[in-house]
């Protein structure tokens, strides 16, 4: 003859233990979760005061909000810098542009600007509609000695000769420097 009783038992001091059990485990759960929601808000009153502000990375935070990095540091460390996105301000200190009837599809302008900071100079590279510039502004329209705002992507390589690396910096995002 098959077992008829419940999974819980026939006392009802046994099925009262489950259910606390059942429910302590249920109120933990909406804690966690309630914590979580509250750690992570969809929007800040921060970002809300910086209109125009280009949002980036999985938090969608402003660009206001990542420091610059000093060119000095990236020359220095590029390996400590390798496939991360920065931010780098300066000016605009020679602009080079090449035009190609075919690429990506259709023609586009490579960039190589040469940013100029208070620690150093470096080339960017901005691979146009190519590439992963995401801003309205294109390298190619800047003149030298515009002061400017990046949001880049550092490659570090391995140089050929010698055992040091250089970095190869790409463009993200490029705007006007904010005063």
């Amino acid at each position: 003859m098959p077992d008829t009783r419940s999974r819980f038992g026939d006392s009802p001091c046994q099925r009262m233990l489950v259910q606390k059990r059942g429910l302590r485990w249920i109120t933990a759960s909406l804690s966690v979760i309630s914590l979580l929601n509250a750690g992570f808000p969809g929007t800040t009153r921060a970002q809300d005061q910086l209109p125009g502000s280009p949002l980036f990375g999985p938090t969608n935070m402003p660009l206001a909000w990542f420091d610059p990095i000093p060119i000095r540091m990236v020359l220095a460390n590029p390996g400590d810098y390798h496939l991360r996105q920065i931010r780098m301000t300066g000016t605009s200190k020679s602009v080079q542009t090449v035009v190609l009837p075919q690429g990506c599809g259709r023609p586009y302008e490579p960039t190589i600007l040469r940013l100029e900071g208070e620690t150093g100079t470096i080339e960017v590279f901005d691979q146009g509609a190519c590439g992963g510039n995401t801003s309205r502004l294109r390298a190619s329209t800047l003149a030298a000695g515009d002061p400017i705002d990046l949001f880049v992507r550092v490659v570090a390589n391995k140089e050929a000769e010698g055992s040091g690396r250089s970095a190869q910096v790409l463009v993200i995002w490029i705007g006007p420097a904010r005063k």
